[in-house]
């Protein structure tokens, strides 16, 4: 089995990357393979209390959703969130370290990012 890392390291709030990322990797588990999401730099907004709908923006809360619901796992950079965000991410994920995020990265048969 192929693990694929999709990377989502820019902002939801100004551009749809990180809802067709989240749904192409949604499309991925089809495959067969493991499907792996981190969220650094920006992309850890995505794991914020938000309401995307309201502002006429794409809804990707469910993709993230379909993921864990499938198996797949969620990471969130530590860093990225404590330079960004002092309180609770409303989305459930494992945060680990740069140095894993790194590795995490390096240990993955493809990285997409987005």
């Amino acid at each position: 089995m192929k693990t694929t890392t999709i990377l989502i390291s820019q902002s939801p709030l100004k551009t749809v990357r990180a809802t067709e990322a989240l749904r192409m990797g949604v499309g991925l588990t089809l495959c067969g393979d493991s499907v792996q999401v981190l969220f650094i730099g920006d992309g850890v907004y995505s794991l914020l209390k938000t309401e995307p709908g309201r502002l006429g923006m794409a809804e990707y809360i469910r993709h993230i959703e379909t993921l864990r619901q499938l198996g797949h796992r969620l990471f969130a950079e530590r860093e990225s969130i404590t330079e960004r965000y002092r309180g609770d991410v409303s989305v459930a994920v494992e945060l680990i370290s740069r140095d894993d995020a790194a590795r995490m990265l390096l240990e993955s048969d493809s990285v997409i990012r987005y």
